[in-house]
């Protein structure tokens, strides 16, 4: 009796397909703050919205991803939506600034049970939030500034420039 060989390339396919597996399923499930990691590909999906300047000297460039674009007004993002925020350093005065360096990338994820993982009192919906670097090195910041300045949001399921994001569509 022969005993069978296994074939590496067959052995091969078998561990990337259990990798899709688990990555999938682990994005699958609810996520913590901080616990995402950056899309690398953010930059071709559909601009949110472009140019919002800041008085504090920054502009802000958002990003949808192809869940997210396809959400129709006065109803919420589906689950699986992921929206990032580039925020850049300008210069110059309003109406008029210019981009710099890129300072900051924010990440925000929608998926059910997201909000379990938040404080009490500061639950946006099933939103979940990562920060990075210009770089795009993972920050370590406190997210409570991100959920209370969102937390007001309610019935733009928690995004600034709800309006104006299906205003311009």
């Amino acid at each position: 009796m022969r005993t069978p060989t296994i074939n590496s390339k067959a052995l091969t396919l078998c561990a990337v397909f259990a990798s899709l597996a688990f990555t999938t399923q682990a994005q699958a499930g609810a996520a913590k703050d901080g616990s995402m990691a950056m899309p690398a590909d953010y930059k071709q999906w559909d601009a949110f919205l472009s140019g919002i300047e800041k008085k504090s000297g920054h502009i802000r460039d958002i990003y949808i991803n192809s869940i997210g674009a396809k959400a129709q007004k006065g109803q919420p993002f589906a689950d699986g939506t992921v929206s990032v925020m580039e925020i850049y350093k300008a210069s110059g005065s309003a109406g008029s600034m210019t981009k710099g360096e890129l300072q900051k990338v924010f990440v925000m994820y929608k998926n059910a049970g997201n909000g379990k993982y938040a404080p009490a009192g500061l639950q946006n919906g099933d939103w979940a939030y990562s920060a990075f670097d210009g770089k795009g090195n993972k920050l370590d910041v406190n997210y409570d500034g991100c959920r209370s300045c969102h937390l007001p949001l309610t019935t733009s399921d928690y995004i600034f420039h709800y309006n104006k994001y299906f205003a311009n569509r």
